[in-house]
């Protein structure tokens, strides 16, 4: 419902059942739509085949922290310069 004064903009949906959506238009809706789809699913597939608990693409850190220790210690001294850069 629109409030009174107020004009809706037309749907996609209002196009397409009142007839005056074009075949050219469809194609190009149905074009980009597949696109879309086809993007998604390359992504994902991409995704998918990099297992994430493989070595191989685990960053290797311990040329700057040679323990997690080290990489604790760094995290509380960044940690606490925080506020210093808040003001």
């Amino acid at each position: 419902m629109v409030a009174p004064g107020l004009v809706r903009p037309p749907l996609l949906m209002d196009n397409m059942l009142s007839g005056s959506f074009t075949g050219q238009h469809s194609m190009r809706l149905l074009s980009r739509i597949l696109l879309y789809i086809a993007c998604t699913l390359l992504g994902t597939s991409t995704f998918a085949q990099t297992p994430a608990d493989d070595d191989q693409w685990r960053w290797n850190l311990e040329h700057l922290f040679p323990d997690v220790a080290a990489w604790d210690a760094e995290r509380q001294r960044l940690l606490a310069e925080f506020p210093k850069l808040a003001s």
